[in-house]
């Protein structure tokens, strides 16, 4: 059946067919197949060496910057703790 009149048929555009049809034509992969792709994945990115940090240091921090803290009235009825909390 062409797909303009499978899509009358179905009440949907002809590209919902196309787009559909063109889905259901890809390679569909088992569970072993798609864990051996993902581990031939893995072992390419293992083979990346990652650039060492700059200086001294091994490891990078990167801490956001400071913020202002938004008030809100969320828990208006909530009983502050102490002076350090809200």
């Amino acid at each position: 059946m062409p797909q303009r009149q499978a899509a009358k048929v179905l009440g949907v555009s002809q590209r919902t067919i196309s787009n559909d049809c063109s889905e259901s034509e890809q390679k569909l992969l088992t569970r072993d197949e798609k864990e051996a792709e993902v581990k031939a994945v893995n072992a390419k990115l293992k083979l990346v060496k990652p650039m060492p940090a700059p200086d001294r240091y091994g490891t990078i921090v990167i801490d956001p910057p400071e913020m202002e803290k938004i008030k809100r009235d969320v828990r208006p009825n909530r009983v502050r703790l102490s002076d350090n909390d809200g």
